[in-house]
This record gives structure tokens, sequence and C-alpha cells, in this order.
């Protein structure tokens, strides 16, 4: 993804050393999947996606959870509400037997799907987890081919196949595995809609349309798709009235995906709900004082969820009392922002915990435990560390790309503290930090000389938390 106005020295077939004009290799780029995986590349793809699909396959069968085993948590939700729609029974709550919208629907659909084929079976839901981890490394690969060279997405792909907090989730009934997997397929087509031709564009809009209101739809993060997507198409080498003109299809396309969903919450909750009811509640969370408390206490004063209209109720109160505190308290905004940051990022064995139900349900031993949360941790800041290098250190030719991921993060990060923030939140952003981190592999002498301290503190953060 280089600059319109850079040069550079590689081929957008990833081949070193061959000139191409600046703007040509800007908007040259293959026109369709099969140009993607040319013959010079599919070994390669082929070969991460096989021993991504073995790691997690190997992980999924080990730590295999069963969200009823007693467990309270999103996966009981998602899984049961899944067997209801699979036997016609509608999206319905499955503590309070009502018509919800307390979740966003796109992930309960897509098992519902599952179900529907291969019957309830919470297997069959983990060997699909599996399958799109796999699938996310592919995509990595291919994205990185397009932003930068062979080489690098090489070392992007193999740092996402063996990433520890990625292979853990793959067990869980849990959006992540499949949000992420949408979400890195909209950036690949936010890049392929400047780059392919005129004939192909109208196809890559049409499925970023598709795919913006699909990650909408798992996960309220997805919302910024579009907005990532103005801003990368008006800044790298557009006129911003085309950028415009294109998001505005993406939106309206996205609009054709959620439409009918809005429209069944209005008529069955008689409320006007875009995607889920908790958005007030989320948001509200983290705007006050007090954190989940706050949310807690409103439940019990605009509920109980069993009450008909209790989870719009909630959800409006919520959104109205967090806009009012974040008017009134600018300095307490600016201090929970930081924190809500700090959090979002502050360590990578979440899905550890999860698998176990925060100690609840334990399927190792300690000393195993312990050793997976450090090396998930280590990796996970030698990653970060590696990427914030390739920022520092940047190069001219790789301008462009890095403005597009640093855009990502960026958006990325305040779509995510704009309601409270958890570790887990910030699972979808990991494959782009391992483009900005792979990048860092091809960095001059002087500046790998940085990676050593980057290593060392890779090891003993974790050792240290």
């Amino acid at each position: 993804m280089s600059n319109p106005r850079s040069s550079r020295r590689s081929g957008a077939s990833g081949e070193p050393g061959r000139s191409v004009q600046p703007r040509k290799a800007w908007r040259a780029g293959i026109s369709t999947l099969s140009g993607l995986l040319g013959s010079e590349h599919a070994g390669w793809v082929i070969a991460i996606f096989v021993g991504s699909l073995l790691v997690r396959a190997v992980w999924a069968g080990f730590a295999a959870v069963d969200p009823n085993d007693g467990r309270f948590d999103d996966s009981v939700f998602y899984h049961n509400v899944a067997v209801f729609l699979s036997d016609g029974a509608g999206y319905t709550h499955p503590f309070t037997l009502l018509p919800t919208a307390q979740w966003p629907p796109g992930y309960p659909f897509f098992l519902a799907g599952i179900y529907f084929v291969f019957g309830p079976t919470v297997a069959g839901a983990r060997l699909v987890n599996v399958v799109l981890g796999a699938a996310t490394v592919a995509l990595v690969y291919i994205l990185a081919l397009r932003l930068f060279d062979k080489r690098t997405a090489v070392v992007a792909a193999i740092l996402m196949a063996v990433f520890p907090g990625q292979i853990f989730f793959v067990s869980l009934l849990w959006s992540e595995v499949v949000f992420t997997f949408a979400f890195v397929l909209g950036l690949l087509l936010i890049v392929m809609v400047l780059q392919g031709g005129d004939r192909q564009r109208p196809w890559w809009l049409l499925g970023s349309g598709l795919i913006f209101g699909a990650a909408a739809l798992i996960r309220g993060q997805g919302l910024v798709l579009p907005l990532i997507a103005l801003i990368a198409w008006g800044v790298l080498g557009q006129r911003w009235a085309r950028a415009l003109r294109w998001t505005g299809v993406t939106a309206a396309l996205m609009a054709v995906v959620i439409l009918p969903w809005a429209i069944r919450n209005y008529v069955v909750l008689d409320s006007p709900v875009l995607i889920t009811t908790s958005f007030g509640s989320n948001f509200y969370w983290g705007h006050n004082g007090e954190g989940s408390k706050a949310v807690e206490d409103l439940a019990l004063e605009y509920g109980p969820l069993t009450r008909p209209g209790g989870e719009a109720a909630i959800g409006n109160a919520g959104l109205q009392k967090g806009l009012r505190f974040l008017v009134t308290h600018p300095l307490d905004e600016i201090r929970l922002t930081g924190e809500k940051i700090r959090d979002l990022y502050r360590d990578d064995y979440v899905g550890l915990d999860l698998i176990e139900g925060y100690g609840t349900k334990r399927i190792m031993d300690e000393d195993l435990r312990l050793s997976l949360r450090h090396l998930a941790n280590g990796f996970y800041f030698l990653v970060l560390g590696a990427a914030v290098l390739t920022v520092v250190y940047w190069r001219r030719e790789d301008r462009a790309a890095l403005f597009f991921l640093v855009l990502v993060v960026g958006l990325y990060t305040l779509g995510s503290v704009a309601f409270f923030a958890t570790p887990r939140f910030h699972f979808p952003a990991m494959p782009v930090f391992c483009l900005l981190a792979a990048r860092a592999a091809f960095l001059p002498r002087r500046a790998l000389i940085v990676l050593v301290p980057v290593v060392l503190g890779a090891i003993l953060i974790p050792e240290l938390a």
C-alpha cells in the first residue's frame, strides 16, 4: 500500500527489486480473489492455513468448553438463543423466555445456522471457530501482501498463526473469532476498493457494505469500519468527493443488512433499537463514577428484565444517564478514558479465564495455567513492542500502509473505549498489530537493536504482572 507520491522497490506480487511506477504500484493489485491466490502465493497460504488449523484444532480438543456446564457468561446466551432459533422458537432470551435484543444478533444467528445443519452440537461450533481462526490468518497474509510485500506477509501470518491469545478463543462460543474474521475481511475489502480497477471496484464496494453490516450485527465495533473506509479512501490518493460517494454506497448496503433487524426490534420490543438494547447500559458502564455497580443499580431501577419492555427501558435510561455524565464531568471523562485504554490493552490471557469460568471450571493444573498466561502475555507484549517500533522508525515507502494500520488501531480503540473496556475487546485488533510487528523484522539494523529491550520487556512484564 504505497503512497501515490512515494516510490518503492517492490512489486505488487511481493518480489523484491522490481521497479514500478508509484501510482501504478498503488492502484495495481489483483482484481479477483483467484488473482490474490496466484501460484506464487498459493503454497504459502495453504501451508499457513493448514498449520493454523492444526494448532487451533489441538487446542480446541484439549480445552473443550460447554456453555451449559454451569457457567454464567455470554456464551450461555449465544448458545441457547441459537438452539431456540434452530428449533424455530425465535430470538428468545434463554432466562426470561421473552423476545430479546440484549445481545447483538449476528453470532447467535451464525450459530443457529450451524445447529440447523449439524444439530445443536457445541463440537460443531468449535470446529467452525477453528476453521475461521485459520482463515483469518490467511486473510492476514493477503492483507499484508496488499500493504507491503511477500516476506512481511509471511512473518505477519506466522505471528497470527501462533498467537496464544488468539488460539485460546477457538474453544469458546463467544463472538470474537467470527467477528475478527469479518473485521479483517472488511479491512482487506477497503484496500481492494482502492487497488482494484474501475470494472472490479463496484464488486469490492458491494462486498464491503455487506461485510460491514454483518460485522456490526456481530459486534458493535463493526460500526467503525465505514469511518475507517472514509478516511482511508479520502487520504490515500482519492478525492474526498469520491470517498464520500463510496462510503455512501457502503452505508446504504449496511442499512440493507441491518434494517430488517431494527424493524423486528421496533415491532417486537415496541422500541427503536438499532442492534442491541445493551447499547445504552454499556455506554453508561463506561461513563459513570462507579463502573458496573451503576449498571446493576440501573437494572434494579428500570427493570427487571423479566418485565416486557424492561430491556429497552434499561438501555434508554443508561444512554441518557451516560450522556449526562459525559457532559457534566469532563475531567472524570478524561481520567476514565485513560483508564479504559489501559484496561483494553492490559494483558492477553482473558481467553484462559473464560475457558475456566474465572476459576469455577478448572481444566488444567496450576503450573500449566501460569505457564500459558506468561506465554500469552510475553508474546502479546512482544508484538505490541515490535508494532510500536515499526511506527517510530517508519520508512518513507511504508507511509500509506502505516497510516492505514495506525488509523485502524486508533479508531478501533476509540470505538471500544466509548463504552467500557476489558482486555477481551482488543482481540479483533491483534491482526493489525501483527502486520505492524512483522514489518519491524525488516527495519534498518540500528532500529533492530531496539528490539533487544522489547524482547526483554516481553519476557519480564508478564513475570512482574
